[in-house]
C-alpha cells in the first residue's frame, strides 16, 4: 500500500472486513500524542552517539559528543542524552506525578501493563514472555513492586465499583419515587 501523505497512516485492522477507520475512531490513544514506538535501543544508542552532537555546544563552536543512558522502571524506560560538556535531557514515558522522583509506581505504562494482564487473564511471567518475544525487556525484578502496582489498580477498581453501585442505587431510589402509570389495552398497550 502506497501512501501519498503521512497523515493517511492509520492503525492496521485485524479484520479485513472491518469498517475502515474504525480502530482510529475508537482508539483510546491520540496517535500523535500517546503513541509509543518500538525501536532498538542498542541501534538508537549507537547511531546517536556516532552521528549527533550537542546543539548547545555547537552554538559556541565546540563539539559536544552525546552519550545515551537508560534507566528502566519495570516497563517504563527513561533515556538520558548527555554531552561530554554536561548538557543533558531525558525522554520518559508519561509520569503520574511529575513532581515525584522516578519510581516504578510513578509511570502510567506500568499500570496499563497490569490492566492488560487482567484483560488477558495472564500473570506477570506470561506477559513478560510475550513482551520478550517482541524484544521488549521488562525489569521483572522485585515482585513486591509489581504487587504494589497491582494493589493500587485493585483499590481504584474497587472504588470505581463502589461509586457505580452508589450511583445506581441513587438512580433506582429516584425511579421508585416517580408515580408509575399503567396503560390498558384500550390505551394502546398490547
Amino acid at each position: 500500500m502506497y501512501l501519498d501523505n503521512i497523515e493517511d497512516i492509520s492503525i492496521a485492522s485485524e479484520d479485513e472486513h472491518e469498517e475502515e477507520g474504525f480502530t482510529s475512531k475508537h482508539s483510546y490513544f491520540d496517535l500523535d500524542r500517546d503513541s509509543v514506538k518500538l525501536i532498538s535501543f542498542p541501534e538508537l544508542k549507537r547511531k546517536t552517539e556516532k552521528n549527533m552532537s550537542c546543539k548547545l555546544c555547537a552554538s559556541k563552536k565546540r563539539v559536544g559528543y552525546i552519550t545515551v543512558q537508560q534507566k528502566t522502571y519495570k516497563l517504563a524506560t527513561v533515556l538520558t542524552f548527555q554531552c561530554n560538556r554536561g548538557h543533558n535531557f531525558s525522554v520518559a514515558p508519561e509520569r503520574i506525578d511529575d513532581s515525584k522522583i522516578d519510581t516504578s509506581e510513578n509511570f502510567k505504562i506500568n499500570f496499563c501493563f497490569v490492566l492488560a494482564m487482567q484483560i488477558l487473564g495472564k500473570g506477570l511471567r506470561s506477559m513478560s514472555t510475550f513482551l520478550g518475544l517482541l524484544g521488549i525487556r521488562v525489569s521483572e525484578g522485585n515482585y513486591r513492586i509489581w504487587k504494589k502496582i497491582q494493589n493500587k489498580v485493585g483499590e481504584t477498581e474497587q472504588l470505581i465499583a463502589q461509586q457505580c453501585c452508589s450511583e445506581n442505587l441513587r438512580k433506582e431510589v429516584e425511579a421508585t419515587k416517580k408515580p408509575v402509570q399503567f396503560r390498558t389495552k384500550m390505551e394502546g398497550y398490547p
